[in-house]
């Protein structure tokens, strides 16, 4: 087998370094019959010179089709669909987390797990599980590497220059896990002119928050420094949150072509889990938590990383990031058969570190623009996990479980994008992961296991620019995600399964992006993702269940996004996600993936009035969704739902004052449900809910 996917990687590369010359000097060769014999063109010649060129509204610039953030890259050369979040863009949404952020964003999935409405699961393209996405800060890979899952919640919001939300599967860039999508947050530094962010704010359901942040430079080095605290009590009992953080990021440039930066992010959050309510509960007080009263979660998380970005020539470049990780999580589970069996309490600790390098070789092959990008991602786990037993309050902890698992994961990567001709970019990709589990358990040593897994991951696209303005693109690729150690051995007997398979993935996908000018932009993609051996926990009546390899599934869809600007004070935007997330093999075979809407419906307006006063109406749609645990769908769905948010602020001088209303229609609708053990559980949403606040900057 490994032979097998090794030919694979080596094909890719004959590919991309003979295959794709070839075709270039044909084109070539078709193009300069009656023309002169320059290798480069004075158009081209033009275009290195420029080292940012002018993009209308529709050429956002990216950086997401590197493995580590590097030279961007013109949209129309990217052959996915790419959102981009600038930091204005999160200064207007007056938005907490990343979840909150990613509520109007095309092709996502989102809903409260556990009910205290911050901790929310976010995944795109039809995926439900919180686990198919990978997320990067500044090139590291946050994922826990027990779980795959990310703690969004957690990323300090201030911090955050841009967000690139690369959909579609990306093995290719990013290895295994990315198989919905990719999610590329990029921190802030220091500029040259020194500035400093105060925030206060405050709302209903005992909400408060304060932040601070101040960047700026002195001579060679640069600096952004700042911190956060949000507390809120939630609309339910026991859905209280709260979030401290701390960030830093130092820079030095060396030179121009050569700069090191190092950044630090601390976090802690203690988040309340109220749990699901039956619908008669509902009915009588939607706030309650009669079962989960106790149930909590407890985080801390810190991330070191060494950035080094050195050019050694104009074309040439050389990127290494060096990071370490450590988090803990505490976390109490109760409900409603604690009186029965009591409490189950967990406590982990993820130590993780590792090493990312990568080369570029951004220039001209013959008389063609290209961009070479190859390296290797390094990265070693250590985490510790132990179970307790407890009582109906959750305290007096027994000791069940105890375990460690060393966890590994080796990637080697390599993409080539080339201008076939000057309206042609062709991009192709391949890359090799190695990832390695050795368990042990320190309480039972026979179920001791060791596991490993390789694959090759392939993807080849084309862009075609039919105008300045317009340009079409279609994609294959690649992903996986191998089993996590949950998935395989921590809970024998409680849904573990040592016998998994990795879940693999391919993806095609055609999509339209146009502009005019800066006054419209327009994006038009459909994909289809068949999954095989997708990893799902499949829920048996009477209150138990076991994670398996499902079989097949498909992912199908469309994503529109129009967003236009019709004065120079009013814009808008819709963005319509039409997706058939379905099982195509076995006893629910053609039957509808839970929770995820059919459906879905993003549009709104925005005013800025004068340069003093910022107004906005987003409206969301969301269709009817089947449970969790009805793969069959013979349940009552889910009600599709309309949430109606507002927002308004007025700036004057160094200050800004700000209102930010949730749910203005004060609708009441369930955000998730699940059906278990014979009855159907479901997690409601807030009703109206606003906080206003006061910023100042200089």
């Amino acid at each position: 087998m490994e032979g097998f996917e090794m030919k694979k990687v080596v094909l890719t590369l004959v590919m991309v370094f003979l295959f794709v010359p070839l075709l270039t000097l044909a084109f070539e060769e078709a193009s300069s019959s009656g023309k002169g014999t320059s290798a480069v063109p004075q158009e081209q010649e033009k275009e290195k010179e420029e080292k940012k060129p002018t993009l209308r509204y529709s050429e956002k610039l990216v950086v997401t089709a590197y493995r580590l953030p590097a030279e961007e890259v013109e949209l129309s050369r990217v052959p996915a669909p790419v959102t981009v979040l600038t930091a204005e863009d999160i200064a207007r949404a007056k938005v907490v987390s990343l979840q909150e952020l990613f509520q109007e964003c095309p092709g996502v999935v989102i809903f409260d797990d556990v009910g205290n409405g911050i901790e929310s699961t976010v995944e795109w393209r039809g995926f439900n599980e919180g686990t198919a996405t990978t997320v990067l800060v500044d090139g590291v890979r946050i994922n826990e590497p027990d779980d795959n899952r990310v703690d969004l919640e957690m990323l300090p919001i201030f911090s955050i220059e841009r967000v690139e939300v690369f959909r579609g599967s990306s093995s290719t860039i990013y290895g295994g896990g990315a198989m919905a999508g990719s999610v590329n947050v990029v921190t802030k530094r220091g500029n040259t002119r020194p500035y400093t962010s105060v925030e206060l704010n405050g709302g209903n359901y005992s909400r408060y928050g304060f932040s601070a942040s101040s960047g700026g430079s002195w001579g060679k080095l640069n600096y952004f420094i700042g911190g956060a605290r949000n507390h809120a009590s939630g609309f339910r009992h026991n859905g209280y949150f709260g979030i401290t953080n701390l960030f830093t990021k130092v820079g030095y440039d060396f030179s121009p072509s050569s700069a090191l930066s190092f950044m630090h992010s601390y976090s802690r959050g203690e988040f309340g889990n109220p749990g699901a309510l039956m619908e008669a509960e509902m009915m009588a007080n939607r706030h309650q938590s009669p079962f989960n009263f106790v149930d909590n979660n407890a985080k801390r998380s810190q991330l070191f990383s060494l950035h080094w970005d050195h050019r050694p020539t104009e074309e040439l470049s050389l990127r290494v990031n060096l990071f370490r990780r450590k988090n803990r999580v505490d976390t109490l589970t109760t409900g409603r058969m604690a009186a029965l069996f009591g409490g189950f309490q967990t406590l982990s600790d993820i130590y993780t570190r590792g090493l990312t390098l990568q080369i570029g070789w951004d220039g001209w092959w013959g008389s063609r623009r290209h961009s070479l990008s190859g390296g290797v991602e390094l990265s070693k786990n250590r985490f510790g996990a132990q179970g307790f037993s407890t009582d109906s309050a959750g305290s007096n902890p027994f000791l069940l479980s105890r375990n460690l698992t060393d966890h590994q994961i080796e990637g080697y990567f390599l993409q080539e994008s080339l201008d076939l001709s000057p309206a042609v970019t062709l991009t192709a990709g391949a890359r090799l992961d190695r990832v390695s589990f050795n368990y042990q358990d320190r309480l039972l040593p026979s179920n001791d296991n060791a596991k490993r897994f390789h694959k090759a991951s392939l993807r080849l696209g084309v862009n075609y620019r039919l105008l300045p303005q317009a340009n079409i693109y279609g994609s294959y690729s690649q992903a996986f995600l191998a089993p996590t150690v949950t998935d395989l051995f921590a809970y024998p007997g409680f849904g573990s399964n040592p016998d998994l398979n990795p879940t693999l993935a391919d993806d095609w996908e055609v999509g339209l992006r146009a502009g005019v000018r800066d006054s419209l932009a327009f994006q038009l993609s459909y994909y289809r993702i068949e999954v095989r051996d997708e990893i799902v926990y499949v829920f048996d009546y009477f209150w138990g269940g076991r994670n398996e390899n499902l079989g097949r599934s498909r992912r199908e869809g469309m994503e529109l996004s129009v967003q236009g600007r019709f004065t120079p004070h009013w814009k808008g935007f819709i963005h319509y996600t039409l997706t058939q997330a379905t099982c195509s093999s076995g006893a629910n075979e053609g039957k509808l993936i839970p929770m995820v809407p059919k459906n879905r419906l993003n549009a709104g307006i925005s005013a800025d009035l004068k340069g003093k006063w910022w107004l906005s109406l987003n409206a969301l749609l969301a269709g009817e969704q089947f449970l969790f645990g009805d793969e069959a769908n013979v349940q009552p769905p889910l009600d599709s739902y309309l949430l109606l948010d507002g927002r308004v602020s007025y700036s004057t001088g160094p200050w800004e004052a700000f209102l930010m209303m949730r749910n203005l229609l004060n609708r009441e609708f369930n955000i998730r449900g699940i059906f278990i053990g014979g009855r159907s559980f479901f997690t409601p949403a807030p009703g109206l809910t606003f906080y206003m606040g006061l910023r100042f900057f200089i």
